[in-house]
């Protein structure tokens, strides 16, 4: 992903990174460890003005094509997770990364 992700913005375009576990590792607990696994390599060797073009999308890989969708609170348990960005870069770069969820919403999902 990290190789991908450098091509990508050696070409002047900006880049959604997803990130997400699969149901095994949300049935062993491993989300959290799983997320951060995926940004610290994803984003690794990147700057700051690299991070800037980028958007982190939470999609686990559970519920793509499923039909199935996390629960609002998990989803807000996940990207709050995601400060993990906060660890590698500045606190004035990663307030500005725009973190999502991406994939489908629901009622369900979407009440708070």
């Amino acid at each position: 992903m990290n190789r991908r992700i450098k091509a990508t913005l050696s070409q002047g375009l900006k880049v959604i990174f997803c990130i997400g576990e699969t149901l095994s590792e949300r049935e062993k607990g491993k989300t959290f460890s799983v997320i951060e696994r995926q940004v610290e390599v994803g984003l690794k060797g990147f700057g700051d003005k690299e991070i800037e073009n980028m958007v982190i999308a939470y999609e686990p890989v559970w519920a793509i094509g499923t039909g199935k969708q996390p629960l609002q609170n998990r989803l807000r348990r996940c990207i709050d997770h995601q400060g993990e960005i906060g660890k590698l870069y500045s606190r004035e770069v990663s307030d500005k990364i725009r973190i999502q969820y991406g994939g489908s919403v629901t009622q369900r999902t979407s009440k708070d």
